[in-house]
């Protein structure tokens, strides 16, 4: 079990599949409704209190749960600030993807390397296509609200867009070349 801070106003709780076990509870589909479920979902918030330093204060929280590929989840605690609404019982989509093109793989390795330390906490997911002799980044960034990971990106690649369209496109005429932890794997190159 995993706590970190992404923001202020965000915790994010890494769970291995192991920890799912222990705490009797799955990630997909993760039941709020089941009083279990939101007895984990509390004892997480406390530890992350204690742990992470996480202060939401008496604001509403957004919560939201992903699951990983080893088989564990990764769940977020996001205090919403005022304004902010997430409609009850509806579906709230996870991370929308967005496509960068570089040309050169040293400036996309450059580019890893020095976006992981900093912003690596704010990206769910990456992947790596090559396609038509350039390389497609696709991020899964979970920095709504100031975009950081993607403005860094943005100084070393070009943005082609953002939507499952494009991922789409990438995975159907482009070469995987890593799925899941480009990000990571190309900041150890």
């Amino acid at each position: 079990m995993e706590f970190s801070l992404v923001s202020p106003d965000k915790l994010k709780v890494a769970l291995s599949r192991e920890d799912l076990a222990g705490l009797n509870i799955t990630c997909a589909p993760l039941d709020y409704s089941d009083g279990h479920t939101r007895e984990v979902l509390l004892g997480l918030l406390d530890r992350g209190r204690i742990e992470a330093g996480f202060a939401p204060r008496r604001a509403k929280l957004y919560i939201e749960a992903y699951p990983n590929d080893d088989g564990g989840c990764v769940v977020y605690y996001t205090r919403l600030v005022a304004g902010e609404v997430f409609p009850a019982g509806k579906f709230i989509p996870g991370p929308v993807p967005a496509v960068y093109l570089f040309r050169d793989m040293e400036v996309l390795i450059a580019a890893c390397a020095k976006l992981l330390p900093r912003y690596g906490h704010r990206i769910y997911k990456s992947s790596l296509y090559e396609l038509g002799g350039s390389y497609r980044l696709i991020i899964w960034p979970l920095d709504y609200n100031d975009n950081l990971s993607r403005f860094f990106l943005s100084e070393y690649g070009s943005l082609v867009g953002e939507g499952s369209l494009l991922v789409a496109f990438a995975e159907e005429h482009g070469v995987l070349l890593r799925g899941g932890d480009a990000i990571e794997a190309l900041s150890l190159l």
